[in-house]
Formats: C-alpha cells, sequence, structure tokens
C-alpha cells in the first residue's frame, strides 16, 4: 500500500507498507569437479525463504515542466524484516557410506563456526520519475 500526502504545493510525503512474498529454490543432482574427472552425487537441497514484511516513509518534490509533463524526485527511508530461511537436504546415506555430502558438510561448518543470523535491515531509496497527466 502506498500513500501520499502533500503538504504544500509540491512537496508531498509518502508512507509504504506491503509484504514481499516468500518463495523457494530447489538445487538437484549436484556434482563435485577435480582434475578431469566430474563425480555426480545423489543429493538435492531445498530453501525456503519465508514472507517479510517492509515499510518505509519519505519526503518528495513534484514539478509541473509543462501542463501535461510531471516530474518527481523522493527520498524513502525503511524498513524490511530479515524473515526466515529454511533449508531441506535430501540425500542417500548409502552412497556416501560414513561421510556426509559435501554441501550439507559446509552448511553445517558454517552454521556452526559462524554467526548465520539474519538481521532486520534499514534501506534507503531515491527516486526520480516522469510521467504526463492527462
Amino acid at each position: 500500500m502506498n500513500l501520499h500526502y502533500f503538504l504544500w504545493k509540491f512537496i508531498y510525503t509518502s508512507f509504504n507498507i506491503g509484504i514481499e512474498k516468500g518463495f523457494s529454490v530447489e538445487r538437484n543432482n549436484f556434482a563435485i569437479i577435480r582434475a578431469n574427472n566430474i563425480t555426480p552425487q545423489p543429493f538435492s537441497m531445498k530453501t525456503i525463504f519465508d514472507d517479510r514484511v517492509f515499510s518505509s516513509l519519505g519526503i518528495g518534490f513534484r514539478h509541473e515542466v509543462s501542463s501535461s509533463i510531471l516530474i518527481a524526485f523522493e527520498y524513502q527511508r525503511g524498513y524490511i524484516e530479515a524473515g526466515k530461511i529454511n533449508q531441506h537436504f535430501t540425500y542417500n546415506p548409502d552412497y556416501y557410506g560414513s561421510n556426509l555430502p559435501y554441501m550439507l558438510e559446509n552448511y553445517l561448518f558454517d552454521n556452526f563456526f559462524n554467526d548465520r543470523s539474519l538481521r532486520n535491515s534499514i534501506y534507503q531509496q531515491f527516486y526520480l520519475s516522469a510521467g504526463l497527466a492527462i
């Protein structure tokens, strides 16, 4: 939802609020390439990104170049939620024997030794727009 309110003549403020729709990414059949050898691996990874809420406030200036041409400049500052990321791994344990798949080892290593917590973000946007008034 995007709301505009004109404060004085050509100066306006804006307020935006919304939800960024979540999505998922699925990766199948990885391969390890070493020297002249390509080894396919029976492994799949599905990453699910949850919906994220965002909002912003802005201030802008609109100018009429002629009776039908408008130009506007707006600055917005906002906040967007980090959202959650879930990862699901599927692999054939018989293929790997007593080892874990390379991608799963990397994932576990990163989450164990590195701070992988997601943080909310503050963002800025500059808009320059032009249009025709009918």
